[in-house]
């Protein structure tokens, strides 16, 4: 028998953050009191008028193939999203709705990247960039910031792990997991770069509204470099879509049309009714801001109370819902890990998913309820103390 199987799917690594995620639920499925702060989605529901948007587009029968795979209004409401928000100005044809940010991603390695090419991952990171490369056959290059300095990005550190085979730099920004958003200083580090290099830069925004004490600025409203840079954006996090599946990317005319060979080819377009709700979903401020507030206050909680326990240290996030937290005593982020699902019943993901050489921090999700936090840090406080 002839043997299936695809070199680089062999290759990859099982998402750390899927796998605990579902070692807690399968704990609580058998009857152990497990406080689930391993994963990264809103606990709150989808805003009504999305829905009720949603389900009016079915029942008048949106359920058939979409032209250029978007509707015109979703497409319009975007561009004019980006200019409004993001200060990012583009011909709507620059656009590409795919099923959830994660496809945008993963639709950029496969139309862009190739076997001899380099990506710098800008790391800590979201666990599945250095997956999507490896599967295009390019490969994952960490840079690794350090908390010792905020995580600050600069154009040294950038040009430390340059090759001439280098082809993209991935941010994300908001960060997942450190919660870090690009200061002006880095923004300004990464035009620089840009303007030496030409390398392309992606930022994955898809936190763009889960802020703290300042606004968000995108890398992409710098006209002069507006070209290189590639920006995805979603609905998932901030406007509590995640089971929805609807990202967004924008690039260049060039770009975006390599993209969409590859689209064309593999999905055709984001289911129709759907879209009527993202058209609403692009105007609901107060949604946005009730849900951001309620994240804030949670991050001043649970950040506070963990700094509270002796021997462990929480970053304070400038955005998104997670906690990026050093334990210190333990063998490795792994070893942590384990510990608290097992004495504490708080689930956790080792840092070591975000960062190869991490050894002393894991990540909690604070988009749980206010009952929930409290818990966790009273479970955690006692495990740590009775260590």
């Amino acid at each position: 028998m002839r043997e299936l199987g695809n070199n680089y799917v062999k290759s990859l690594k099982e998402s750390a953050t899927l796998k605990m995620n579902d070692k807690a639920k399968k704990m609580i499925r058998d009857s152990i009191d497990v406080v689930n702060l391993a994963g990264g989605e809103p606990n709150f529901d989808t805003p009504k008028k999305i829905k009720d948007a949603t389900i009016q587009a079915l029942n008048e029968g949106k359920t058939h193939y979409v032209a250029s795979g978007m509707i015109p209004e979703l497409r319009q409401g975007i561009t004019e999203k980006l200019q409004r928000e993001n200060k990012i100005t583009i011909d709507p044809s620059q656009l590409i709705l795919t099923p959830g940010g994660k496809y945008s991603l993963f639709l950029c390695m496969q139309a862009l990247l190739n076997p001899e090419d380099e990506v710098i991952i800008v790391a800590p990171a979201w666990v599945s960039y250095e997956s999507m490369i490896t599967l295009s056959g390019a490969t994952p290059v960490f840079l690794e910031l350090s908390e010792e300095d905020n995580f600050t990005l600069t154009k040294e550190k950038l040009l430390s792990v340059t090759t001439e085979h280098t082809k993209l730099v991935i941010v994300c920004s908001p960060s997942n997991p450190t919660g870090h958003d690009l200061s002006k200083d880095e923004l300004d580090a990464l035009e620089a770069y840009i303007l030496e290099t030409k390398i392309h830069v992606l930022v994955d925004e898809m936190y763009e509204h889960i802020i703290y004490g300042h606004k968000h600025t995108s890398l992409a409203a710098r006209k002069n470099i507006q070209d290189y840079v590639i920006s995805v954006f979603g609905f998932s996090k901030g406007y509590a879509m995640t089971g929805w599946r609807m990202g967004y990317i924008t690039a260049s005319k060039e770009n975006i049309e390599y993209m969409n060979k590859v689209y064309s080819h593999s999905i055709t377009c984001v289911n129709q009714f759907i879209q009527y709700g993202g058209v609403v979903a692009l105007n609901c401020y107060d949604d946005i801001e009730r849900m951001r507030q309620a994240y804030q206050r949670r991050r001043d909680f649970f950040i506070s109370g963990l700094n509270a326990i002796d021997g462990v240290e929480a970053s304070n996030p400038d955005g998104a819902f997670y906690a990026w937290v050093k334990f210190d005593g333990f063998q490795d982020s792994d070893a942590i890990s384990d510990f608290l699902l097992e004495n504490a019943h708080v689930a956790s993901v080792s840092g070591k998913a975000f960062s190869p050489s991490d050894t002393n921090h894991v990540r909690f999700s604070f988009a749980a309820s206010d009952e929930e936090l409290e818990k966790a840090v009273t479970r955690i406080k006692q495990a740590i103390e009775n260590r």
